[in-house]
């Protein structure tokens, strides 16, 4: 794999801080989040994103990813599958949000596909489908314009270590959540 370019890495660190705050936000729980070009992430991890597609991922907690929704009753899925789409949207949003060009437009692509996928599990047409995403990318822009500090905190930390394990994240949260965010 070839070295990242420093505004690779910047692109990359907003798009992982994105999706790890947005996740964190609506009670996901974040296990790790990298952005480390050769991050070995378990193949049965609950990823935001996509394992083996480059670098960087966002690791929630075993038995919190977006698959386990699959398996669920669909009463109680429809929440849960909102939040996990926002989360994967939020990455994207970030980038943007930075005012960051430059990313994988395959990446961010793979992960609105990846939302689209789990929306299939709570609506009945292509069209709800899109229609759905489309209001979760609203709200996905409001959640990260709502946590731009955080975002921006995780973003550096990222660019300084590569890498943050669920302690690291829980400290950066904690301390920039004290205060208003905007």
């Amino acid at each position: 794999m070839k070295p990242a370019t420093t505004v690779d890495r910047q692109a990359l660190a907003w798009h992982e801080a994105g999706h790890a705050v947005i996740a964190w936000a609506q009670g996901l729980a974040v296990q790790k989040v990298t952005i480390a070009p050769d991050a070995i992430v378990p193949r049965h991890a609950p990823t935001l994103g996509l394992p083996g597609f480059g670098p960087g991922a966002t690791v929630l907690t075993a038995g919190a990813g977006p698959g386990d929704l699959k398996y669920s009753p669909k009463a109680n899925t429809r929440r849960r599958v909102e939040a996990y789409a926002r989360a994967l949207l939020a990455g994207d949003v970030a980038r943007r949000h930075a005012g960051i060009d430059a990313f994988l437009s395959a990446r961010a692509g793979a992960d609105r596909a990846e939302a689209c996928e789990l929306l299939a599990l709570v609506c009945d047409s292509e069209l709800e489908i899109e229609e759905h995403v489309r209001l979760l990318e609203i709200q996905t822009a409001r959640l990260v314009a709502l946590h731009w500090d955080l975002i921006g905190a995780v973003s550096r930390a990222l660019q300084a270590h590569s890498e943050l394990d669920a302690q690291q994240m829980r400290r950066i949260l904690r301390a920039g959540d004290a205060g208003p965010t905007g």
